[in-house]
């Protein structure tokens, strides 16, 4: 295609005597063929002066040598024009003032290069300007991903120099950086996701795509899209049976205490075994990403303490987190396990005996407002009831920084619950007044699936703190019993 302005060619001789030293000008012309950043001027056989020359300008694919089409090129010196290069990647100016030329290529998804060129009077000058495409491709540090695991992307643009932007597309999926803020742009971030089914337990596969924006610094741009794959987990759950025992009434002469006979008040000892999906890339690292443990909630409680004429009684807020003592790690109630590799199996053990120990007989408290005798200050009942909900779970550790959460996956549930009240009956020889002597806890026979209705209680205070914190406990005169 011809540039959109042109000029009539002048200086050209018209007579036998001018033809003939036309012709043996012809004989000397230049035959070179163009080389990249070099301009090779043809002699079109006009003597020199101030004749017009032409500018030829061929733009390609600098890694297929391939013209490109629709290419802009823009040139100045003497005189500036722009046109568009043909099919064949071709551009020419034609009726150039003599001079110095400088040249601009560029073309959508390319790099935009110059070139230069001299125009001599009377010549065409040639000469090739390759342009670099711009290109961008993504490529994922592991193949698939692992829940909650950061899997790193990098995209890599040429040429060097310009800007990424990125998109992610799919439910319960993000892009972050290395701390786990959410980022979009940047050469490198990672995918991050994590869910699990609260009603079968498994950790889910997860789906997504990811784009990225390549821009140069030319204002052009190219892109790269990639599907992403978080893989699921799955567990087998065994030995879920639930075991009970009797709360036992204990007393002296001068203490009763409420506990556990020989055996836990409840106890279950189920087993998880981890399965990876096939596609996992990290079997080890990513199964000791996860644990298994219970939790579990306090929903009621009643406990008091009452002499014939004062009343001790803690009333804590509820529902609470509870736990075996202050060293497990939160929000568990005994220290998970930790898988150690893809087909593990971890054994969970959970028990719990709620009672009191050791309560007199006689209220000892010096400002304990029973009046002389010491009958008035006798012991006359004690009340310990308590309902739970307790969960078997596994625990993404990564993610649980996170979103502690949900970083859950619920492999089962059961209430349970256990109550008693101890009455005096001081017609009877001390040691043997506390009636009833025992009580059956009500348990399940087994672990229901999954999550259930209900939700633990993960935060702080744990039911033991608040048991122990004076602002729950009442102290004070009752009414005459």
């Amino acid at each position: 295609m011809a540039e959109q302005d042109t000029e009539e060619l002048a200086g050209r001789g018209s007579g036998p005597a001018e033809d003939l030293e036309a012709a043996d000008r012809d004989a000397d012309t230049l035959s070179d063929q163009p080389v990249d950043g070099t301009v090779v001027a043809c002699d079109t056989g006009t003597g020199g002066g101030t004749a017009p020359g032409n500018l030829e300008v061929t733009v390609t694919d600098s890694n297929t040598n391939q013209p490109i089409a629709n290419a802009k090129v823009s040139i100045q010196g003497p005189q500036s024009k722009t046109g568009t290069t043909d099919a064949s990647g071709k551009v020419t100016f034609s009726g150039l003032k003599p001079g110095a030329y400088t040249i601009k290529a560029e073309a959508a998804s390319y790099s935009t290069e110059n070139g230069t060129a001299t125009v001599a009077s009377g010549k065409t000058a040639t000469v090739k300007i390759p342009l670099t495409p711009i290109t961008v491709a993504i490529a994922f540090d592991q193949p698939v991903g692992c829940p909650g695991h950061l899997l790193k992307v990098t995209a890599t643009g040429t040429p060097g120099g310009g800007t990424f932007a990125w998109e992610l597309t799919g439910a319960n999926l993000a892009l972050v950086d290395g701390s786990g803020a959410a980022a979009t742009t940047g050469a490198t971030l990672n995918v991050l996701g994590f869910l699990a089914n609260d009603n079968t337990g498994e950790i889910l596969e997860l789906n997504g795509t990811l784009k990225v924006t390549y821009t140069f610094t030319n204002g052009q741009t190219a892109t790269d899209t990639k599907d992403v794959k978080i893989h699921g987990i799955k567990f087998d759950v065994t030995n879920t049976t639930i075991n009970k025992s009797d709360t036992l009434v204990t007393e002296t002469t001068t203490t009763v205490t409420i506990g556990r006979r020989a055996t836990a008040t409840m106890s279950t000892n189920p087993s998880v075994k981890i399965k990876l999906d096939a596609s996992c890339p990290r079997k080890t690292d990513c199964a000791k990403n996860h644990r298994a443990g219970c939790m579990q909630t306090v929903g009621t409680d009643a406990f008091e303490i009452r002499f014939t004429d004062s009343k001790t009684a803690v009333t804590v807020p509820l529902p609470l987190r509870d736990n075996l003592n202050s060293t497990q790690t939160k929000p568990f109630y005994d220290e998970p396990k930790q898988f150690t590799g893809d087909n593990d199996t971890q054994t969970v053990h959970h028990e719990d005996s709620p009672g009191i120990t050791n309560v007199v007989t006689t209220d000892p408290r010096p400002g304990a407002p029973a009046p002389p005798p010491v009958q008035n200050r006798r012991l006359r009942y004690i009340t310990r009831r308590m309902g739970f909900t307790v969960w078997l779970v596994v625990q993404n550790i990564e993610w649980s920084v996170r979103d502690l959460g949900k970083s859950f996956a619920y492999q089962g549930n059961f209430d349970w619950s256990m109550g008693i009240t101890v009455n005096m009956d001081f017609t009877k020889t001390a040691g043997s007044q506390a009636n009833p002597t025992h009580s059956t806890p009500t348990v399940p026979a087994a672990f229901s699936n999954g999550k259930g209705g209900g939700s633990p209680t993960m935060a702080d205070p744990s039911y033991n703190a608040a048991a122990n914190d004076p602002a729950n406990q009442s102290f004070g005169a009752a009414p005459t019993i």
